[in-house]
């Protein structure tokens, strides 16, 4: 027993160090094209994407916990914390003026493919206050739980999105949370507009759903168990687009940590999988190994019905772990590749 408790956290571990280094490679690429253009003077006007509205941020900003911090109206380095501001700055044609991020738990979707490689500003919970200083930034924008909050106010205006996602009925608000990052970026149409896009996707999925359709989304280790994801983000989305959620409700860990992404289902849990229509192996392809005949190995798993009819499919991992609007995007493909030509034939 002892040996399989050490395994099962070897496991973990490694689990836990590949996804971090493949997220931070990811993120960390969104930013060598600003390096590359503007070396290490931060973004001019001059400097932003051709056509990139203009960048002119509120003052006071107002955080979601009511406090007000003054700002420059057109910062030119910016420390992104918070993996949701860095994807909207990359997105509308601002990455020239992030000078640094810190470490995501996950990983931005369509935008991915602008950047290179970036020096760690630490992670959102740890940052590097040394190498941050060292960015002499003139706004930092952080996620409600960055750590060592109180030094980097010191370094220079320390703002967060005004939407609170811990207050009691929050829920899954990503459309309040990016609406508000626009408001303060002064990118409110463009965040308005990114949000009636993908709410389009969504109800075009909901449209065409034939109702009780159920999915599960799950991840599997090298050694064929499978394993929840974390926190309710796969759960709320499947909600959203009108479909039945129950396996990956059944499946995930509330409100669970990074740490906690290995908690591995027991044949129990998963022969309560029987009733799923449509499972989703979260996979990460650059890994070189194949997560679905990886889960079919799995004697249980491969016994599932769905499983059977062959309606299990890989999808991007980044995409289905941790929201942004650009991982929502990557959600939004994979159901309508994989999930949505199934659930319009469940009976």
């Amino acid at each position: 027993m002892r040996a399989e408790r050490r395994a099962t956290a070897d496991a973990a571990k490694r689990d836990r160090g590949d996804r971090v280094v493949r997220m931070t490679s990811v993120l960390a690429a969104l930013l060598a094209a600003a390096v590359v253009l503007t070396g290490c003077s931060g973004g001019e006007d001059a400097n932003d994407d051709a056509g990139a509205p203009a960048l002119s941020l509120a003052s006071p900003w107002r955080n979601a916990d009511g406090t007000s911090v003054q700002v420059p109206a057109a910062p030119e380095r910016i420390v992104s914390a918070d993996l949701i501001a860095t994807e909207l700055l990359v997105r509308f044609g601002h990455a020239a003026r992030i000078v640094g991020i810190t470490d995501p738990e996950g990983a931005v979707g369509s935008d991915a493919g602008k950047l290179d490689r970036h020096p760690s500003m630490g992670t959102e919970r740890e940052p590097d206050v040394a190498a941050i200083t060292a960015q002499r930034p003139d706004l930092i924008i952080a996620i409600d739980g960055i750590g060592r909050r109180d030094e980097l106010a010191a370094i220079a205006p320390l703002v967060g999105a005004p939407y609170d996602r811990n207050r009691p009925g929050a829920g899954f608000g990503w459309r309040e949370y990016v609406r508000g990052l626009g408001d303060r970026l002064g990118l409110r149409p463009q965040t308005d507009g990114l949000v009636a896009e993908i709410d389009g996707r969504i109800a075009a999925v909901r449209n065409g759903r034939a109702p009780g359709a159920s999915v599960a989304v799950l991840r599997v280790s090298t050694d064929g168990r499978l394993a929840a994801l974390p926190g309710t983000y796969p759960a709320n989305l499947i909600l959203e687009l009108g479909l039945d959620p129950a396996g990956t409700a059944a499946a995930h860990i509330p409100d669970a940590a990074p740490a906690e992404c290995c908690r591995f289902l027991g044949d129990r849990e998963l022969a309560g999988l029987r009733k799923v229509d449509v499972i989703l192996i979260a996979d990460t392809p650059d890994d070189g190994v194949d997560a679905v005949q990886v889960a079919r190995g799995n004697r249980v798993f491969a016994a599932l019905p769905a499983v059977v009819a062959g309606d299990v499919h890989g999808v991007s991992a980044p995409a289905w772990t941790v929201w942004t609007p650009g991982n929502i995007e990557r959600a939004l493909d994979d159901v309508e590749r994989v999930v949505k030509p199934v659930v319009a034939r469940t009976p």
